[in-house]
């Protein structure tokens, strides 16, 4: 990924990635924070571990708008990596 992560994210970061070492066992991580503490960047390097290993993701949030956000970002972020 080519976005540079600050401190704080790269740690958020590192901490689901390590969790994800066993993709075996499911899990549930939240993040939280407040608004503009790229939190949906780290979701993204999460989702996108997941997804090269062959599993599903699931992304929640609050409203069908941020919804609609995370979709658009999310799209334009892997869509160098997967066709469909």
């Amino acid at each position: 990924m080519s976005i540079q992560p600050h401190q704080r994210q790269q740690v958020a970061a590192q901490q689901v990635l390590s969790d994800l070492s066993d993709l075996h066992i499911p899990m549930d991580p939240i993040l939280w924070g407040d608004v503009g503490f790229k939190k949906t960047e780290v979701a993204i390097r999460a989702a996108f571990r997941a997804l090269r290993a062959g599993k599903q993701v699931v992304v929640l949030d609050p409203t069908t708008i941020m919804t609609y956000r995370h979709y658009e970002t999310f799209k334009q972020r892997f869509l160098p990596f997967y066709t469909q």
